[in-house]
């Protein structure tokens, strides 16, 4: 599930989109503006121990490098790495031990030291029992849980 990045939890993206457009009009003199908050896409709902494999996307307007930085919600991050690419699909893998609800976030910064002015979320669940009896169905086939939201 990809999250847009957001300054408020009810964002739209269009909203994001214009911000953006905005914060560029508003900076006639081509001076450094800062990278949109990455976006985020993997699984939101995983088992305890099982590691995930997660992708930030990081972009800036200005088409300079940008760094990351991590937060997985249990108490760990990742502090800023990089820099890399603009646009470049970034991989990284974490697992959470205990059961709970976790929030993802992840800011970028270019390599001018402009930050993004929020943070991205994507919430993770790690349920105490299986969600349903075909939950390691929906493991090996991602887009077969998908298709059966769509047609619920």
């Amino acid at each position: 599930m990809a999250v847009q990045p957001e300054t408020e939890r009810d964002i739209e993206p269009k909203d994001y989109l214009f911000q953006t457009i905005i914060d560029i009009a508003n900076n006639p003199n081509g001076d450094n503006n800062p990278p949109c908050a990455p976006l985020i896409d993997g699984p939101d709902m995983g088992r305890p121990g099982k590691e995930y494999e997660y992708v930030f996307i990081n972009a800036d307007v200005d088409d300079n490098q940008s760094f990351i930085w991590i937060d997985w919600g249990d108490n760990n991050s990742t502090g800023w790495l990089g820099p890399f690419e603009n646009y470049r699909p970034l991989k990284f893998n974490h697992s959470w031990n205990k059961t709970g609800t976790y929030e993802i976030k992840a800011k970028a910064k270019d390599i001018h030291g402009a930050e993004s002015y929020c943070w991205s979320y994507l919430e993770v669940t790690i349920p105490r029992t299986r969600t349903s009896s075909y939950h390691w169905l929906f493991e090996r086939f991602p887009m077969l849980e998908r298709l059966l939201n769509i047609i619920k």
